[in-house]
């Protein structure tokens, strides 16, 4: 500043690089004791301390909310998935899907089309976790989309058509 006539600076580094730089200024014109300089240094390695506990503070706070939110999926990605037949079929039905991650790509599904027909769908998406998933969500989407109201499906055509929907939607490189 242009009424200082001393001034120090001092790197603000952390383990990791260059944060910044912590400067001290005095109007007086003189050379800082030996003492004085120690203080600035101690004071920049508070302001580092000071901001690497933010960060992790910060990561710590994400880490939590995406946890809460993969648990929140997990526990959505079970709901509302029929495990068993309509109580008119005559089909008994066993299943389960387990995953390593919280979420996953396993798909089961069962879907009465009319009193004597039920679609069961088995599938399992490319990859884990999340981007799985993902997949897993549209492959489910979709068939309940093409599903809905129609009483007489044509497998061949279903499976055309949920191909072609999945495959405007998804990466090339997922699949189910």
């Amino acid at each position: 500043p242009a009424d200082c006539a001393t001034g120090c600076c001092f790197r603000v580094q952390s383990s990791e690089g260059l944060l910044g730089t912590f400067c001290a200024y005095d109007r007086r014109t003189r050379n800082p004791t030996e003492r004085e300089l120690h203080v600035l240094e101690s004071i920049a390695a508070q302001i580092v301390s000071v901001m690497e506990r933010s960060v992790l503070r910060h990561e710590s706070q994400t880490q939590q909310r995406l946890q809460r939110e993969l648990k929140v999926a997990s526990e959505n990605q079970s709901m509302g998935i029929q495990t068993q037949p309509p109580a008119d079929s005559r089909l008994d039905v066993a299943m389960m899907c387990t995953s390593h991650y919280e979420v996953g790509g396993d798909l089961c599904e069962i879907i009465s089309l009319d009193e004597h027909r039920t679609l069961v769908a088995v599938g399992d998406a490319v990859g884990d976790s999340i981007p799985a998933a993902l997949v897993m969500a549209a492959t489910r989407g979709a068939l309940r989309a093409l599903t809905v109201g129609r009483r007489h499906i044509d497998t061949p055509l279903l499976m055309q058509r949920l191909n072609e929907a999945l495959h405007s939607i998804t990466p090339s490189q997922q699949s189910m």
